[in-house]
């Protein structure tokens, strides 16, 4: 009987870690795609390709927190917001501002599909 519940913990902590791998991972991408489009519209450097993937990195985790308010996570969209106001000039947030990336960029679009 011990084995049994044994293997069967086993299991379940098996199942669990690969699951939060899986949405690391997810994570993981989405910054990666998110910092693909902005370097896309932009023509970024391999620099500031990787500053803003740390960024998004840290946006999906955030965003992407079942734990965290609505309130936290609006907060987080503010800052991305900003810090990528604060390391670009005027003519390329212009720029970004007029593609079809920004509010997928900054997480506008994840915070409306929790609003409906």
């Amino acid at each position: 009987m011990n084995k049994i519940i044994t293997t069967i913990l086993l299991l379940l902590t098996v199942v669990f870690n690969t699951y939060a791998q899986d949405k690391k991972g997810t994570n993981q991408e989405l910054a990666k795609s998110d910092a693909q489009d902005i370097t896309t519209v932009l023509k970024l450097n391999e620099t500031n390709q990787q500053d803003f993937y740390r960024l998004f990195l840290m946006k999906q985790e955030v965003l992407n927190n079942p734990d965290l308010t609505f309130e936290r996570k609006k907060e987080m969209v503010r800052i991305v917001g900003l810090k990528i106001e604060a390391s670009i000039d005027g003519n390329q947030l212009s720029e970004l501002k007029k593609s079809k990336y920004y509010t997928k960029i900054i997480g506008e679009d994840f915070l409306n599909s929790l609003k409906k």
